[in-house]
């Protein structure tokens, strides 16, 4: 730690004791390590796919995954127009349905050790979001999207 002439000794003495060497490992819980894949960053469905072995061999043991929805005219992944459709640009040039790639990607990376958590965005929506048409939603004079009453619902 030489090289490190502007640390404190103290700060050098917590360091050398915090060295994996140093630590009683038996004591230590892991708990989880959570890598954030941004969907727009990585690419396809394919892409995040080839990211798994790296994420895995980095010591993460989970995937949280920013919205993967298809998004309203804004674009942005937090605000979604349409919650059952995957977001065409992760489609990539596969075969595979939209339905079927989430689920792809979950197996892929349940063979690398590795859980997946997503963020449901469900507490914000899109001005031109389908919950509107069906009638979940409605549109204020403003253009501001608010739930809709069940009472007021039809059917």
């Amino acid at each position: 730690m030489s090289e490190e002439p502007y640390l404190s000794e103290e700060h050098r003495a917590r360091l050398r004791a915090s060295a994996p060497e140093n630590r009683n490992q038996t004591t230590v819980k892991q708990g989880p390590r959570i890598y954030n894949l941004f969907p727009l960053l990585a690419g396809s469905g394919r892409d995040w796919e080839a990211l798994l072995p790296r994420i895995a061999d980095l010591g993460f043991t989970w995937v949280f995954l920013n919205p993967f929805h298809y998004p309203g005219f804004s674009g942005s992944l937090y605000a979604v127009k349409d919650y059952y459709r995957l977001h065409p640009m992760f489609q990539g040039h596969r075969s595979k349905t939209p339905d079927a790639l989430p689920g792809e990607f979950l197996r892929q990376a349940e063979g690398h050790g590795l859980a997946v958590m997503m963020d449901l965005v469900i507490n914000h929506t899109a001005k031109d979001s389908v919950l509107v048409a069906e009638s979940w939603a409605t549109s204020g004079s403003r253009g501001c999207v608010t739930c809709s009453p069940p009472s007021s619902r039809p059917g």
